[in-house]
């Protein structure tokens, strides 16, 4: 009966502990996204042609002009027609998951753009993330 009881406390003092570490890290406003990308969950691919731009594109990589950008229509070759081509390319093996356009800034800042497969050119959202990985904006 006392080594149940005892039990019962150290589990109860663990969830505890277990809840106030999420907590924390939840406020930090933390992501994994950078772990997630570097997992065996995500292969680097080259950027698809369906998404380069014929015309020759713009190559504005301030962190402002990514805070600052409202598009018309929430799309791939819109986000690409003002920044450029994307750094990176990640590609989910599980094909039900999004695929990942990486915009590197100088800052050490990344935005990430959570995209269909091609060639859809639907973009289901964008995060910008600053160089400890703390999200700063998230588009959706």
């Amino acid at each position: 009966m006392m080594a149940a009881m005892r039990c019962f406390y150290l589990l109860r003092a663990f969830t505890v502990l277990v809840l106030l570490v999420a907590v924390a890290s939840a406020e930090s406003g933390h992501t994994t996204l950078r772990k997630l990308w570097a997992s065996h969950d995500y292969s680097p691919m080259p950027i698809p042609e369906a998404w380069r731009s014929s015309t020759l594109p713009a190559t504005e990589r301030d962190l402002d002009g990514f805070l600052h950008f409202h598009p018309r229509r929430f799309s791939v070759s819109e986000f690409i027609q003002r920044f450029g081509v994307p750094d990176r390319y990640f590609v989910a093996a599980d094909r039900h998951q999004w695929n990942f356009l990486i915009y590197d800034l100088p800052t050490g800042t990344t935005v990430g753009l959570y995209v269909s497969k091609p060639p859809s050119d639907l973009l289901g959202a964008a995060v910008i993330l600053d160089a400890q990985g703390k999200l700063i904006r998230l588009f959706k």
